[in-house]
């Protein structure tokens, strides 16, 4: 950053909107920020990480005090106490780490590090724990009492899950995020929390354990009390969850906009014993990206009795008659699909699908050796053409590179990415060159290819001289140029180019694999072309 902004004035570094995040973890990365320029500092949300490296030269060099913004504590390290010479009222964040303690001195900790004078300017209040422990929220009446505390994390010893007691949170009026990983849930106090919480906004739990008497029937019903919530992200393995307790969270929760549910769903299950969904706020629903749980999740569409707010759909060519045959069907305003197909023979599907507002496809197969032939890139792109499809990800299904060509040469997208096995890299820049409805393009690869150094220069020049529609461009540099720096005069032709095109670039990854050329990442830089 500093090298970026080595000639700017202060008009542009006025210009800058928010601040970059920026963690300090030890002694050389201390001294490199008090060295920056007062000015570029202040452009910094600095997070420091309190411990035996860092602690002593805090106490010497206070000139950060005025951006430290997120603080980490490591008790086994340094006294159980913030410096008292930071000032609480620049503090957002703050981070509690417990390795070896017991519980009477967690107890002890935690009321000497969240004062009330600290508590009350924190937006959030994050606690890790290394070791077996308990933390009952109950215990911590500066915690409680804080006015703009607004997200908690709670993570826990992963072989042993550390215990912890929520219903004390239910004092915190403007707790909106609540984040949960690696503890033991009890069933009365997780009951009495979800009775009353009326704030939480966003709940992320993951590998939660349950009491013996507390199943996960039983700890969905409580979540379906927690009316206020509008993201849920729930994962668990390897407890099942049945589609019973999902449809009813999604009924009971009228607010809710998200939920992506990351463990695997019980398949013992008669749909014919599901109730109908009337809920409209939804907007994203996630199943595992395995087989069976994307089977089951297309299953859930057609149960929908209202019209559906829900932007993407996963739908099996298998599963594909509900929107075939159903003019009306509740889901006419998604404008996203990812469809999966057995053979490429299945994209004609595609054609009688109802979806009037579907603007990204993305085709994707279980079946690795799964190739795209001309014909199928040809039914391919008259469904695109015909629906006026903008977006396409062919990130995890292979086409036939010559057909993609020409397919690309054509076809009337805005944004395309794909996964390729290249072997004329310069046919693939020149279509990409020449169509001028593409704007965003990102190519990975099957397996390395071969091109001259110089051939890769000049065929990524032609594109962004010749497509000024082109914002963002990813191509994969050859293996066989991984060794070799560019001279003098290449820089120059790259140079000149980018000068003269930087106004139309956003986004440019060309040497993914460079990351120490740094003489190119310099010059994006100070043309403000992100890569």
């Amino acid at each position: 950053m500093r090298g970026v902004c080595r000639d700017w004035n202060d008009i542009f570094l006025s210009m800058i909107e928010g601040t970059f995040q920026y963690n300090i973890t030890n002694y050389d990365k201390m001294i490199k920020i008090a060295q920056l320029p007062v000015r570029l500092r202040s452009l910094l949300n600095l997070t420091i990480n309190f411990n035996k490296m860092t602690i002593t030269q805090y106490n010497i060099d206070r000139s950060l005090d005025d951006i430290i913004q997120s603080v980490e504590i490591e008790i086994d390290y340094i006294p159980m106490q913030i410096p008292p010479q930071l000032r609480p009222s620049n503090l957002k964040s703050l981070r509690y780490i417990c390795r070896y303690q017991t519980e009477t001195d967690v107890i002890r900790q935690v009321q000497r590090i969240f004062t009330t004078e600290i508590s009350n300017g924190l937006k959030v209040a994050n606690f890790h724990f290394s070791c077996p422990s308990t933390i009952t929220f109950s215990d911590y009446p500066a915690i409680l009492q804080s006015t703009s505390i607004n997200n908690i994390q709670v993570s826990g010893f992963r072989t042993r899950h550390t215990n912890v007691y929520l219903s004390g949170l239910v004092h915190l009026q403007n707790l909106q995020t609540l984040s949960l990983y690696f503890i033991a849930i009890h069933h009365d106090d997780f009951h009495h929390f979800t009775q009353n919480c009326n704030s939480v906004r966003t709940l992320n739990i993951n590998r939660v354990t349950f009491g013996s008497t507390y199943s996960i029937t039983h700890f969905f019903q409580d979540l379906s009390q927690m009316k206020s919530i509008q993201k849920l992200n729930f994962g668990n393995d390897p407890i099942l969850v049945s589609l019973y307790s999902i449809f009813a969270i999604i009924n009971a929760l009228s607010s809710l906009t998200d939920l992506n549910i990351n463990c695997t769903q019980d398949s013992d299950i008669d749909y014919q014993l599901l109730p109908p969904i009337t809920n409209q706020s939804l907007q994203h629903l996630h199943f595992p990206r395995n087989r069976q749980s994307q089977k089951m999740m297309c299953e859930c569409y057609r149960f929908w009795n209202v019209n559906s707010n829900l932007r993407e759909l996963v739908i099996l060519a298998s599963n594909i008659t509900y929107f075939q045959q159903q003019p009306t069907h509740s889901h006419l305003l998604c404008n996203t699909i990812s469809f999966e197909i057995v053979s490429g023979d299945e994209l004609e599907k595609l054609q009688s699908l109802n979806m009037p507002n579907l603007k990204t496809l993305s085709i994707y197969s279980y079946d690795s050796d799964l190739v795209l032939s001309n014909n199928h890139l040809g039914v391919l792109q008259k469904f695109i053409d015909d629906r006026c499809i903008e977006n396409l990800d062919l990130n995890e299904i292979t086409p036939d590179f010559n057909s993609f060509v020409e397919f690309l040469q054509s076809v009337t997208l805005k944004t395309i990415n794909v996964i390729l096995n290249i072997n004329a890299f310069c046919n693939l820049t020149n279509s990409i060159a020449t169509n001028y409805s593409l704007q965003s393009v990102k190519i990975t690869l099957t397996q390395p290819y071969y091109v001259e150094y110089q051939t890769y220069l000049d065929s990524i020049i032609s594109v962004l001289n010749n497509n000024h529609y082109i914002h963002t461009l990813t191509l994969p540099e050859p293996p066989s140029i991984y060794s070799i720096h560019m001279n003098d005069e290449q820089f120059s032709q790259m140079e000149e180019c980018l000068k003269k095109n930087h106004q139309y670039i956003q986004y440019l990854s060309i040497f993914t694999k460079r990351s120490t050329y740094k003489k190119f990442d310099n010059l994006l830089d100070q043309l403000l072309i992100e890569h």
